[in-house]
């Protein structure tokens, strides 16, 4: 993996009253408020090391510039399908902000020796800058690694040791620097778009959570009907108290004010196991969505809605309980090590399949064009 130190700049923390706020507007604001000096810039490039601490846990990874040749060859990859619209909106932040106002999120197997080198440095050192915010619950913590002999040594294991990454949250801005790097590559007026700005967090240090799913049952669809055509996909057991799923292949479902979990028929998995992966997100959205509750565009369709694993199974009771004829699905996570391996044979998973932790924001660490 061909990392890079880069110039980063960060916010001065304390211009910041309500960060909040301040995330969700700065895509709109960084020209103004880099102009009215808003942000610090280092004189030097650097490595970063990155920690977000949540209620339950700290998060460690690392900040660089990182090749853009290592997303077009296929040593950064990818999980989920990009969309052309979601690409365009990209386009017009990053031209307009000659900047990467956040990184991408990589992960890469856990490997001891450079989480040691972390670890060590934070302990010994100040941090440069440390905000929290509110809506996530979540203190981002910044350190310099001022020490040339430190950079070069994670530059080398990197270079060495990791040989790929995956993305965790940033498919739209990897495609967008890869289209723009191959659209204006050669052309010295225009902005530089050889290098990607990256957070790498091992795989022991990031948690994948799921997206459920709120559906309408189709007005010519009996609550009858449907469950007895869910009965032959799944064995359907009520519930007394609700929860989420505790293993793979199953799920659990809210209906007409009940819970019930739903455990996949052998033959099922058989079928999709003897054509690959079987991932619960796959079953589904074939088996239920598209062949029982007639969903033909799981994407776009605006009978479908998608709740993060992070809200809990109340906002899935709720979501579910605002019309008569919607039901809630509640899946179990995809693994990583599934994940991994969709990305290493080249396939995709379905829209909303994952929810990753920790959510990076926007303004903290930057990296201009």
């Amino acid at each position: 993996m061909n990392i890079n130190t880069f110039k980063a700049i960060y916010p001065n923390t304390s211009f910041i009253t309500e960060p909040e706020s301040y995330f969700e507007g700065v895509k709109n604001e960084y020209i103004e408020l880099k102009e009215n000096g808003f942000f610090n810039k280092d004189g030097e490039e650097l490595l970063y090391i990155y920690q977000i601490q949540t209620a339950d846990r700290s998060f460690l990874g690392l900040v660089a510039a990182v090749s853009v040749h290592d997303f077009i060859n296929g040593h950064i990859k990818g999980h989920e399908e990009t969309l052309l619209a979601k690409e365009q909106v990209h386009v017009n932040i990053v031209l307009r902000n000659r900047a990467f106002l956040k990184p991408v999120l990589l992960t890469y197997p856990h490997i001891h020796q450079i989480s040691k080198v972390l670890e060590t440095y934070i302990s010994t050192h100040d941090a440069l800058i440390s905000i929290e915010e509110d809506i996530h619950g979540q203190t981002h913590t910044f350190w310099q690694i001022t020490e040339s002999k430190i950079n070069e040594q994670l530059i080398e294991m990197f270079n060495k040791q990791v040989n790929v990454a995956y993305i965790a949250d940033g498919h739209h801005r990897s495609s967008t620097t890869a289209l723009l790097y191959n659209r204006l590559v050669g052309k010295p007026e225009q902005q530089d778009f050889s290098t990607l700005l990256a957070a790498f967090f091992p795989s022991d240090q990031l948690i994948i959570e799921e997206f459920n799913r709120v559906v309408e049952i189709p007005d010519h669809i009996t609550d009858i009907a449907f469950m007895a055509r869910l009965s032959k996909v799944c064995d359907i057991t009520p519930l007394k108290t609700p929860h989420k799923p505790r293993k793979k292949h199953e799920m659990t479902m809210y209906l007409k004010r009940e819970w019930f979990v739903l455990k996949w028929r052998n033959r099922l998995i058989k079928k999709y196991l003897s054509e690959g992966l079987v991932l619960d997100v796959n079953l589904l959205n074939i088996e239920i969505l598209q062949k029982i509750l007639e969903v033909e565009d799981i994407k776009n369709d605006p009978d479908v809605r998608y709740i993060d694993g992070s809200a809990g199974i109340n906002a899935v009771r709720i979501a579910a309980s605002k019309k008569d004829g919607a039901i809630g699905f509640c899946l179990y996570p995809v693994e990583l090590d599934e994940l991994m391996l969709v990305s290493d044979k080249g396939m995709l998973l379905p829209p909303k399949s994952t929810f990753f932790k920790p959510r990076l924001r926007n303004g903290l660490i930057i990296m201009d064009h």
